[in-house]
């Protein structure tokens, strides 16, 4: 740690705490198929709770021992070549010991076991203010609309985290406040059901339940963007906005019906 300048060397660059950023650009360029590494100053990809970056040159995920079975995981890298796929590593199962089975009796069929999938509640027992007002505005945006909008709106705002067309703006509450989502400038009744229930949760609304489950991993960069880094979006039915249209790119994403929802890029963004 340097007094002098309030940075940290990371072996690459130098990396200042105080606004979560490195002060130079990153030698390693940036993955056009995952646009939230395409910034060239942000520490791991703004998400320092999930990732480490130990060289300044890219994110990882550390070494998790999960009931025996090893996984390392280095999802996030700048370049796909950089990325390191999941290594499985399960223990040794001990030979079970057969009994014999008469010549009279039938050799019973083995019961398939079901696959439990984790709860909301296991999987996001607690939820931060940002998190919070994340999943209140997806559904003030498009609750009524089903699973694909969900995902597709919440791949919008963290596209928009790392478009250069709203670079001032630092953080997921940030893009949300000030880039024009409605739903939380307004504090639409549908924002205000949502707000309230994560608020004073109970885990018993499977309506809300269910949102959190499918776009929570979109705001900790777990799945792919379904979206095509769509930044844009407005209700054909509602009105059409005062947009340079000459400048954005249409997207026509499988599941979103055309007719609520017009989805737009950058042509420059998609070029980087």
């Amino acid at each position: 740690y340097d007094e002098g300048s309030g940075t940290y060397f990371a072996q690459a660059r130098e990396y200042q705490s105080k606004s979560g950023r490195f002060m130079a650009e990153d030698v390693v360029k940036g993955n056009g198929a995952k646009l939230r590494t395409l910034n060239q100053y942000n520490y791991c990809l703004n998400n320092s709770l999930s990732y480490v970056d130990w060289d300044g040159k890219s994110a990882a995920v550390a070494v998790l021992v999960i009931a025996g079975v090893t996984l390392l995981v280095s999802g996030c890298g700048a370049a796909e070549e950089d990325v390191v796929k999941p290594i499985i590593k399960p223990l040794p199962s001990p030979t079970p010991t057969l009994q014999p089975t008469p010549a009279s009796q039938p050799t019973p069929t083995p019961v398939p076991q079901p696959t439990l999938t984790p709860s909301p509640i296991e999987t996001y027992p607690e939820l931060t203010e940002e998190e919070k007002i994340f999943v209140a505005t997806v559904c003030g945006e498009s609750i009524g609309e089903g699973e694909v909008a969900w995902q597709f709106v919440a791949n919008t705002i963290m596209n928009r985290l790392e478009s250069k067309h709203w670079s001032k703006y630092n953080s997921v509450t940030d893009i949300i406040a000030y880039t024009g989502y409605d739903a939380y400038s307004r504090q639409t009744p549908e924002y205000c059901k949502a707000m309230n229930y994560l608020n004073n949760r109970t885990y018993d609304n499977d309506l809300y339940e269910n949102v959190i489950t499918i776009i929570l991993p979109i705001y900790n960069d777990e799945c792919d963007d379904m979206s095509y880094g769509a930044t844009m979006y407005y209700n054909p039915k509602l009105v059409t906005p005062n947009w340079n249209f000459a400048q954005l790119e249409e997207l026509q994403i499988e599941g979103l019906e055309s007719d609520e929802f017009k989805a737009y890029r950058y042509i420059d963004d998609c070029a980087e």
